[in-house]
């Protein structure tokens, strides 16, 4: 069914890919999984998404109890499939209503999504649950929206009522790949709560609430990592692409299998988990010198890596390495041996940049980052000899 599905629609490989990255980034980094199933009445939502028009579905069970049953025993035991409670978030009512707003004003040219963009078929289905609200909503504004566009409202919906509960929840929304594209256009705050009196209360008198959220954060260093990626291999990603996982699935070849056993591993070692925790924990404090002293930090870390392929990311090639490398050493021996150096050749310098490159640690991020441009080339490698 799936073959069937990607026969139909072969550019659905890459957000395939692309879903896995973000299943295998959040093994890696977050203590919980929860998968939502909020949306899983019998809409046949699972059949549109994963399998295309005439898939055989299990109707006893809900979409995402099939979904962890293809998992193995140790992964799917990590996944709650409960729903979202909340308060202070947006009801399934008024994230319909959103949504059906966003696309009917000029945001919409924005955010549609493009030509050969395919969304799930169930947002087209004539029994899909929120259609009554949705052509309710159309009617009463004079039928302003076409088939489509009343399509992408009600899959945009579901992102605005997900990330709403996620944030009341001080959890990590990560939407499928067209649904994060288009909530990532969106202003600020689109998904938060009308306030009931109609008057917007800060959270301090005068001051509003500029932290960046998780998604902001991750996406800068997926910038980051992926210019960095670049500079040592022609190789780029989709900044949505989450740079942990799509580390890892280049370095297991794409396997699915190899690449949750080795994110598994991340997630028992804890030592990703730990780094994405105290940027997180940063934010929630609002203590924004530890935060950017973290991504400072880690950027360094992804430099240093890079310089070991022998990338220039600033200045000299090596002066940041020898200024590690020697940085145990009394400081007459260390001055001496660095500027030794200088005076070798271009060819030597970089062996012996390589070869003492085995004296430093490395650190989670750093070993991610080697280990993907390996694979990287290595890859082209064959391809060159096939």
């Amino acid at each position: 069914m799936h073959r069937d599905f990607l026969h139909n629609y072969p550019d659905h490989k890459r957000i395939d890919q692309a879903s896995l990255a973000d299943f295998l980034t959040a093994l890696c980094i977050y203590d919980e999984i929860l998968l939502d199933s909020s949306s899983s009445r019998k809409d046949k939502e699972p059949e549109a998404e994963g399998c295309g028009q005439g898939g055989r579905l299990d109707e006893s069970k809900s979409w995402v109890e099939q979904l962890k049953g293809l998992l193995p025993q140790h992964v799917s035991a990590l996944i709650r499939t409960s729903e979202f409670g909340g308060v202070h978030t947006i009801d399934e009512k008024e994230s319909c209503s959103k949504a059906f707003d966003v696309i009917s004003s000029p945001l919409k040219k924005d955010i549609l999504l493009e030509h050969g963009e395919k969304i799930p078929n169930v947002y087209f289905a004539k029994d899909y649950v929120y259609r009554a609200i949705f052509e309710k909503l159309n009617k009463d504004s004079g039928y302003i929206l076409n088939s489509e566009e009343l399509a992408q409202a009600m899959f945009l919906h579901r992102g605005l009522f997900l990330q709403s509960r996620a944030h009341e929840q001080r959890c990590v929304y990560m939407p499928y790949y067209y649904r994060g594209k288009v909530l990532s256009k969106l202003p600020p705050t689109t998904w938060v709560r009308a306030p009931c009196d109609g008057l917007a209360t800060a959270r301090l008198p005068l001051a509003e609430d500029s932290r960046p959220n998780e998604t902001d954060y991750i996406k800068t260093l997926n910038s980051y990592y992926y210019t960095i990626l670049k500079s040592v291999t022609w190789t780029t990603y989709c900044t949505n692409v989450p740079f942990v996982g799509a580390a890892i699935l280049a370095s297991t070849g794409g396997d699915p299998r190899d690449a949750i056993e080795v994110a598994m591993d991340y997630r028992m070692k804890g030592v990703l988990r730990n780094r994405f925790a105290k940027l997180n924990a940063a934010i929630q404090e609002s203590d924004r010198p530890r935060f950017e002293s973290l991504l400072t930090e880690y950027r360094s870390e992804l430099e240093a890596a890079a310089r070991h392929f022998g990338a220039e990311t600033q200045g000299d090639l090596h002066k940041t390495f020898y200024e590690l490398a020697v940085c145990w050493m009394p400081r007459p021996a260390a001055s001496v041996i660095t500027a030794a150096v200088q005076l070798l050749p271009e060819y030597v310098r970089h062996w012996v940049y390589e070869a003492s490159s085995t004296l430093i640690t490395k650190t989670p991020l750093q070993l991610l980052f080697i280990e993907h441009v390996s694979a990287i080339r290595k890859k082209r490698l064959t391809r060159k000899r096939a």
